[in-house]
């Protein structure tokens, strides 16, 4: 909530800004595009992990971020000196994962929901 309390918008007292990296070596990053099966075909509340030498960077999926909610849909995970190859594992919100090995930095790629079987009769 912005502007006092007020839920109508963004904060207009301050202006649009841009933050400039000077980072000198190109960061490491991975971009993950998720496929969902069923009515959420977005993958929505699905969580991505990324696994890499050191540890592991965690992101999940919502339908929206960023400046007025205008980011492309697709998670970019950042990072940073962590060079790959990476292991990109989806845990799809109903159950189950769907893992790729071998990415590497810069890497784009798409994880696939199984169907998944209905209990109903």
């Amino acid at each position: 909530i912005g502007n006092g309390g007020d839920s109508s918008g963004p904060d207009q007292k301050e202006p649009n800004r841009l933050f400039l990296s000077r980072y000198t070596k190109a960061p490491s990053w991975v971009e993950v595009h998720l496929d969902g099966a069923g009515d959420n075909t977005h993958a929505v509340g699905a969580r991505v992990e990324v696994e890499h030498a050191g540890g592991s960077v965690w992101r999940h999926q919502t339908l929206a971020s960023g400046f007025n909610s205008s980011v492309p849909t697709g998670i970019r995970v950042g990072l940073g000196a962590h060079d790959g190859p990476y292991t990109v594992t989806a845990h799809w919100p109903w159950g189950g994962t769907t893992t790729v090995s071998g990415v590497g930095s810069g890497d784009r790629v798409l994880l696939v929901q199984p169907d998944q079987e209905s209990d109903e009769p």
